[in-house]
Parts: C-alpha cells; sequence; structure tokens
C-alpha cells in the first residue's frame, strides 16, 4: 500500500512539472510569434498609416501696425476722455472742413461746450518730441535709427481753427470762441517751448484736469440757441458722414499740400 501511494504521488509531481512546463513553452512560442507577426504587419502598411508626430506649429509674429493705426488708437484714448467730459453727443471725430481755397482738412477731435468749442489734435507717439511754437517742423526721435522731422501740430491746429472759423461764419453766421489743446501719449517725452498764448498742451492723463482748469477760468457764452446750430453742422460733417468721394478728396489735397511742402 505504500508503495502505491508513492507511485501515485510521484506520477502527480511529474504530470505537474511536465505540464508547467508545456504551458511555459507554447506561452512563449506564442508571444514570439504575435510579436513578429505585428512587427511584419506594421512594416507591411503604408506610411500615410502610421502614426507621426504632430509638427509643431511655427510662431508668427503679429503684422506692424501701420502709422494711421496707431494713430487711430490714439484718437480713440482722446475721445474716450472727452466723451466722459462732455457727452457723446457733443463729441466729434474726424470732421471734415472746406477752406476757402477748396482744399478740405480734417480735425482729429471737436468738443461743444457752453464755453467754446474745443479743437484737439492728437499725436500718438512714443519717444522723444522736440518742438518749437513758432517753428513749423518738429522731431521726433524713437533711437538712433529712428528720427524724423514732421509738420508742427501747432501750425496744424491753427490751420484748423482758421477753417473753423471760416465754416461758422459761413453756415452759422457767427463765429464760437475755439481752444486749442494738443495732447500727446504718456509715454512720450515732450521738449516744447514757446507755445503760443491760449494753446494747451498735455498728456493722455492729463486731458481732463486740463479742460476742467480751462472751463472754470472761461465764462460761458454759448446759448443753448447756438449749441442746438453748431452740434448738426459738426456732426454731419464727421468722416463717417460722408460719402467716399470727399473722403478720396481729402487724400488727394494731402497729397498736393505735402508736395508744395516737400514732405
Amino acid at each position: 500500500m505504500a508503495a502505491k501511494k508513492s507511485t501515485k504521488k510521484s506520477t502527480k509531481k511529474l504530470t505537474k512539472k511536465s505540464t508547467k512546463k508545456s504551458t511555459k513553452k507554447t506561452t512563449k512560442k506564442s508571444t514570439k510569434k504575435s510579436t513578429t507577426l505585428f512587427g511584419k504587419l506594421a512594416s507591411s502598411l503604408p506610411k500615410a498609416w502610421k502614426p507621426t508626430a504632430p509638427k509643431p506649429k511655427a510662431k508668427t509674429k503679429p503684422p506692424k501696425k501701420t502709422f494711421e493705426q496707431i494713430g487711430a488708437e490714439g484718437e480713440q484714448q482722446v475721445y474716450d476722455q472727452l466723451v466722459a467730459l462732455f457727452g457723446r453727443d457733443f463729441v466729434f471725430r474726424n470732421v471734415y472742413v472746406r477752406r476757402r481755397s477748396g482744399f478740405l482738412t480734417e480735425i482729429d477731435l471737436l468738443a461743444v461746450h457752453p464755453t467754446g468749442v474745443y479743437v484737439v489734435e492728437s499725436k500718438n507717439y512714443s519717444g522723444l518730441v522736440v518742438g518749437d511754437g513758432n517753428q513749423k517742423d518738429w522731431e521726433h526721435i524713437k533711437s538712433n535709427d529712428y528720427r524724423r522731422t514732421f509738420y508742427s501740430p501747432v501750425a496744424q491746429n491753427k490751420g484748423h481753427v482758421d477753417a473753423l472759423r471760416e465754416a461758422c461764419e459761413f453756415y452759422l453766421g457767427f463765429v464760437p470762441p475755439m481752444l486749442s489743446l494738443l495732447v500727446f501719449p504718456d509715454r512720450c517725452e515732450l521738449q516744447i517751448t514757446r507755445l503760443p498764448v491760449g494753446l494747451r498742451c498735455c498728456r493722455l492723463s492729463q486731458l481732463q484736469s486740463t479742460i476742467a482748469s480751462v472751463v472754470r477760468l472761461v465764462n460761458p457764452v454759448l446759448t443753448p440757441a447756438h449749441l442746438q446750430a453748431i452740434v448738426p453742422l459738426f456732426y454731419q460733417s464727421q468722416k463717417s458722414m460722408l460719402p467716399a468721394q470727399i473722403q478720396e478728396q481729402h487724400k488727394r489735397d494731402v497729397a498736393t499740400v505735402r508736395s508744395w511742402a516737400g514732405r
């Protein structure tokens, strides 16, 4: 009986070992086959089917803003400040006025108040601005490589005021008081001398306080009847209210004047 039990145990152990070895061999063979089959399958696929890493997107620099775009941004900032002071119904942007010579002049911003008409010229420059109120040419310096002359905004705004006086006298029959303002951004350094009496020059952050000081010093002279006559005239003279032919004529007039000045 003891011999039979020992033989049974030995046979069981042998069968277990043999089954373990056989399962190990089969799993090894199957894994080898699967990997080799997968490798053959992958190599046989077309290139388009094989996963590829996405190409990194090239970083593109935003396009440089044009001189006109920079100027328009500055005008918008000044416009917002004026609207906060005077109200939207009394502030006008890009107003076209025809001179007696037939040429059109464009005024950046106008604001109407009982104390008068505020004629605003906006210059959205950075760097250094050097100018003399009695000189026609001013200088704009940004670096050693950037230095250019530009037409004096004092003379430019004087031309705007003269054109407005002519237009008001012709269309309204009276000339309201005109107050001239030059506005530069805060980032701009100013070296300006000999400004005419009555002309104000300030940075954008000083605009509201500058106008408030003028309003306190000047007595209101325009009645509601005056304002009702002035506002429609300026409103319908805005660039956005005029046909494209007028705007094209203004461009031609500017080019003609610049050619005369050699600019």
